[in-house]
């Protein structure tokens, strides 16, 4: 409910100034848009950690935004539910 009236930009800057100091978000090639959102939270709250995972390796590896300077990318092979 909460995505349909705000971004993830908008959540997190609310997560941050609350107190949050590290955002987890999982599955993120399903979010619109998700690695510009991931840039501008690079950028804009230089103090908030965040770990971002998917399952789709073709989704994360096909992102609008230029990440090569702000993520550090980790394969985890064999990690099945």
């Amino acid at each position: 409910m909460y995505f349909q009236a705000h971004n993830l930009f908008e959540f997190a800057r609310e997560f941050h100034q609350l107190g949050g100091e590290a955002l987890l978000v999982d599955e993120i090639h399903k979010y619109h848009d998700w690695s510009v959102h991931i840039k501008s939270i690079y950028d804009s709250l230089p103090d908030l950690k965040i770990v971002f995972s998917g399952s789709s390796l073709l989704q994360i590896t096909k992102q609008k935004a230029d990440l090569s300077r702000r993520t550090v990318i980790f394969n985890l092979h064999g990690l099945v539910g």
